[in-house]
Parts: structure tokens; C-alpha cells; sequence
């Protein structure tokens, strides 16, 4: 059997009173915030219903359960780079989105796969997107 050379240290605080946790990997050392290390380690994920538009999307934010069922609801998505790669999830959790189409845009000048927005119009759809932090993309990608 193996040995996992990375090595649960101990947990943190910085100096905002954030909690955080260090991590040690032979030769190097970097820290995480705890809400990415529970991603990475495949705890539950953080759910919220949305009545409103538009539709304001959270730091924490993971899942997002969309029950509008008046006009065309809108989520204007943050910039991908303050997602430090936390994946978002929509969800036409009403099943309304045939008669009301649930329009997601992209930051900026990013893209989502390479458009503009991404639009939710099939009853209970869902879709997750991913930002792209890999040093040369930008924008989000459509998993």
C-alpha cells in the first residue's frame, strides 16, 4: 500500500478571522480556504433557492434552485478568477424555464463555452459550470 505524501497539518486563521488549512507536500507548502478543501474533499454541497430575479450569485454559492415562474429570470455570472474554481450548478428547480427561460451571462468580456450566456428552457434542466483557472483559458466552461 501507498503512502499519501500530503500531510494534514493543521487549521488556521488568517488575520481577517477566515478559517483556513495548511497543507504539506514534500518540497512545497500552500494553503486553501476551507470552503475549497470541503469541495476538493466531496462534502455535501451548499444549496439555495432563488423566487427573485435577477438572480445574485453568493461567494459559498454551489447550487443554485431556480423557482421563478414569472417573466425571464436572469443570473449574471461573477468573474470566474473569484471562483478559485468552485463549480456552480443551476437548476430549474420549479420546472418553469419552457415559459420562463432562464438566461445566465458571462462576466465581462468572458465566455461561457465561448458564448456569451448560456440559456435554461427545458423544464427542470440543469447545468453546471465550471470556472476555467488552467493560466490560459478564461470565462466559464459547461460541464
Amino acid at each position: 500500500m501507498g503512502v499519501d505524501k500530503t500531510t494534514l497539518q493543521e487549521t488556521l486563521r488568517s488575520p481577517d478571522g477566515s478559517e483556513s488549512i495548511r497543507l504539506a507536500t514534500p518540497g512545497a507548502n500552500w494553503q486553501t480556504p476551507l470552503n475549497s478543501l470541503f469541495l476538493l474533499l466531496g462534502s455535501q454541497r451548499v444549496q439555495r433557492a432563488v423566487t427573485s430575479s435577477p438572480i445574485a450569485v453568493g461567494t459559498l454559492d454551489q447550487e443554485i434552485n431556480i423557482y421563478i415562474g414569472t417573466g425571464s429570470p436572469t443570473c449574471p455570472l461573477p468573474s470566474a478568477a473569484t471562483r478559485n474554481g468552485m463549480p456552480l450548478t443551476f437548476k430549474d428547480a420549479g420546472g418553469n424555464a419552457v415559459n420562463n427561460p432562464i438566461t445566465i451571462t458571462a462576466f465581462g468580456s468572458e465566455t461561457i463555452d465561448g458564448d456569451p450566456s448560456f440559456v435554461l428552457s427545458v423544464n427542470y434542466e440543469a447545468v453546471t459550470l465550471v470556472p476555467i483557472t488552467d493560466g490560459v483559458g478564461s470565462g466559464w466552461m459547461v460541464l
